[in-house]
């Protein structure tokens, strides 16, 4: 299996009406990997095309068991 580890800036997504409830703490760090995507438990998503796009590569990991 590999994982990707990347850092997204989500402050510019604020500004629509779906991501809004993100500016709360609490809401924000209800995430959860929904394969192909990330997705917060009130409905907003992010998909992994998105994330490739605008964040920064952080590192690899691959793990062969």
């Amino acid at each position: 299996m590999m994982v990707v580890s990347v850092s997204l800036d989500v402050n510019p997504y604020f500004k629509y009406e779906v991501f809004a409830n993100l500016k709360n703490k609490n809401a924000f760090m209800q995430i959860s990997n929904g394969g192909y995507f990330i997705e917060w438990d009130y409905g907003a998503d992010l998909s992994a095309d998105t994330i490739e796009a605008n964040g920064e590569f952080l590192h690899r990991t691959i793990n062969n068991t």
